[in-house]
């Protein structure tokens, strides 16, 4: 059963952090950490829950 923290992680893990110091979150990124812990959504869904993030 996945749990808000494990997305709260899968969030933080996808983030990049560019050479100019900007952090970046690719959606694609997020939904294969999101996978790692159990989080099985659709593009949309994930596309979503970045913007609420």
């Amino acid at each position: 059963m996945p749990r808000r923290s494990d997305m709260e992680l899968a969030f933080r893990s996808a983030i990049v952090h560019e050479r100019s110091g900007r952090r970046v979150v690719k959606t694609a990124d997020f939904v294969q950490e999101l996978l790692k812990v159990n989080w099985n959504l659709s593009m949309g869904n994930d596309s979503n829950l970045l913007i609420v993030f």
